[in-house]
């Protein structure tokens, strides 16, 4: 594969601000694989501030139709205030050996309440069925050098409808 890194140095300080790495990987001996080389991979980054991020990821059949199935994601992260950060993004995936195909899209959001409490949601929306899948709502409290969060979903599993309540504790 192949590494490569645009940077700049603002205050003094060095920035990468483009990063693309590109590769494939060679199975020399795996049973459980069809293919010799997988996917072309490609994963692409362009951070031009801090409160910016756009990132895409490709997965291409190459050489002897690799993995045989197209991938790719295209996102954002923006953080428009110190108190807000939200993502957005696109993934599709097409011929997929064991997936279905399918094109989905991603919101998630992050709001700081105040020092203790951050509030999160989190929507997925299915295209070709026109349903979300995963809705969910979270509550996370920063008590010392843990953070404890509590957060409730909602799943629309192909028509089987789920709903769920997880605690966490992070260390």
């Amino acid at each position: 594969g192949v590494k490569n890194a645009l940077s700049t140095t603002v205050d003094g300080e060095r920035k990468r601000f483009l990063t693309w790495d590109t590769f494939v990987d060679y199975n020399v001996d795996n049973p459980d694989a069809s293919y010799k080389f997988s996917n072309l991979y490609n994963v692409v980054s362009f951070s031009p501030s801090q409160r910016l991020n756009l990132y895409m990821t490709t997965k291409t059949p190459t050489i002897d139709n690799g993995e045989g199935y197209k991938q790719y994601s295209i996102g954002a992260r923006i953080i428009p205030a110190s108190w807000l950060e939200t993502y957005a993004s696109y993934h599709n995936i097409e011929d997929h050996p064991t997936q279905k195909d399918s094109g989905q899209f991603q919101l998630r959001t992050n709001v700081r309440v105040n020092e203790k409490y951050t509030l999160s949601a989190q929507w997925y929306y299915e295209i070709e069925e026109g349903r979300m899948p995963i809705q969910q709502y979270s509550v996370f409290r920063h008590a010392g050098a843990w953070y404890v969060g509590a957060t409730f979903f909602l799943r629309d599993n192909g028509g089987k409808k789920e709903e769920g309540f997880g605690i966490s504790f992070t260390l």
